[in-house]
């Protein structure tokens, strides 16, 4: 008998670079078997005419909207008024601009580490502007919905709600409020964060709304607890968990809330699968 020794060869892409969205941007450039070394000086020159979409971060729903303010490579990204990509694209166009400039400070993490989760929010462009009361009720409790279902699932609470809005003419603002206690419900978030838009909007088309938990801590309620708000809170959560369990099994839309059907399209858009959670490196810098 001959002893066979089989020989199993990958190919593979390497990035080298001076920091992470770089080293990634950079493996992704030539594929297979290739290395790829994007240094502090070379960088404008490999990078910059890439087409935006290369960049880390970036997906088909960011493309499109950077591609409506004719950026299409990440050089006129990096050459974009940042204060105006904050405003168009929130946090998220903050942290797009600053990798299209090669700054990125978030240390390298060992494999299998958990990083620390700071939020957990949403945030949609519906369809048209919203114009009444009622449309901001609707799109901000779909959007607490997927936080709240994202939150279970992360087994967290958030102690803050948080919310974003941003006009037709593209200015914005951020409010926050305290929760009397941590919670994870769709309903309390999805009220708060509808009471506090309101009493800031000035009654201007909105076009982008987000909502955001923050302040998280582990989902560990009292098996008990005398406190009134907390006992409807806990059955709020049981009927929540519920509708959740029916649209893991029979989809998204199969349970409503009787709210959504004021308006079709609204409630039709799919906030469940953008939902984010964000790192505490994600918020490092912030005001």
């Amino acid at each position: 008998m001959h002893n066979k020794t089989s020989v199993i060869t990958f190919d593979v892409a390497i990035g080298v670079s001076f920091n992470k969205s770089m080293a990634k941007l950079g493996s992704d450039l030539r594929k297979p078997d290739f290395t790829n070394v994007i240094t502090r000086e070379n960088f404008k020159e490999i990078v910059w005419p890439l087409p935006v979409s290369d960049l880390l971060f970036v997906g088909p729903a960011t493309t499109k909207k950077l591609h409506n303010r004719a950026i299409y490579t990440i050089g006129q990204l990096a050459q974009a008024d940042p204060d105006y990509i904050r405003r168009y694209l929130g946090k998220h166009g903050a942290l797009l601009w600053q990798y299209a400039n090669g700054i990125d400070n978030e240390p390298v993490t060992v494999t299998g580490s958990k990083r620390e989760i700071k939020s957990v929010g949403n945030s949609t462009t519906t369809p048209r502007d919203l114009v009444t009361a009622e449309d901001i009720r609707v799109t901000t409790m779909l959007l607490a919905e997927s936080v709240a279902e994202r939150m279970r699932e992360k087994h967290l609470r958030c102690r803050v709600v948080q919310v974003y809005i941003r006009y037709s003419d593209l200015a914005s603002c951020e409010r926050q409020e305290q929760l009397p206690f941590p919670c994870c419900t769709a309903q309390r978030i999805g009220d708060t964060a509808t009471l506090l838009i309101l009493a800031n909007w000035t009654g201007h088309p909105l076009r982008s709304i987000g909502v955001r938990g923050c302040n998280l801590i582990t989902d560990e309620y009292p098996q008990l607890s005398l406190m009134p708000e907390i006992q409807a809170e806990q059955k709020q959560e049981s009927l929540e968990t519920a509708m959740q369990d029916i649209r893991r099994r029979f989809g998204h839309f199969s349970i409503q809330r009787g709210i959504m059907l004021a308006d079709r399209p609204l409630s039709s858009l799919d906030t469940r699968h953008k939902a984010s959670a964000h790192t505490v490196a994600f918020y490092r810098g912030e005001n």
